[in-house]
């Protein structure tokens, strides 16, 4: 099994569509290329994260708030302590769903019982 996942070639795929994204040998990034390799191994957690970070910036496809909440959510389910706190600030700020702030404390005490810091204190903040 490849690290994410199911097989050695979903982490190729994902490889594939961050270079695509992050052009790090000096090229433009190819968001097209990108959206094809993540959104075929969406199922991962790792890769729907990514689609939501795509999706929310608007810079390599068109800005989509539902998108990115959707994707960041399915991550999030899958355990990705980023996503967690994602979606627990899109629950709060109402950003690509709407506002439910008992959905957006559950989330960010899921990230902060999974060691994040920064859930920690908007838990504070939220209080």
């Amino acid at each position: 099994q490849g690290l994410l996942g199911k097989q050695t070639g979903v982490l190729n795929t994902y490889l594939t569509g961050w270079f695509h994204e992050h052009a790090p040998l000096g090229g433009k990034p190819f968001g097209t290329g990108a959206l094809i390799c993540y959104e075929s191994i969406s199922d991962q957690p790792a890769a729907a994260y990514r689609l939501g970070m795509i999706y929310r910036a608007g810079d390599l496809a068109e800005q989509d708030d539902t998108k990115a909440t959707e994707y960041f959510l399915s991550a999030a389910k899958g355990g990705c302590i980023p996503t967690m706190l994602e979606t627990a600030r899109a629950y709060h700020d109402g950003t690509g769903t709407e506002a439910d702030q008992k959905l957006a404390k559950e989330w960010a005490q899921k990230a902060a019982d999974a060691g994040s810091e920064e859930a920690k204190k908007l838990l504070e903040d939220w209080k």
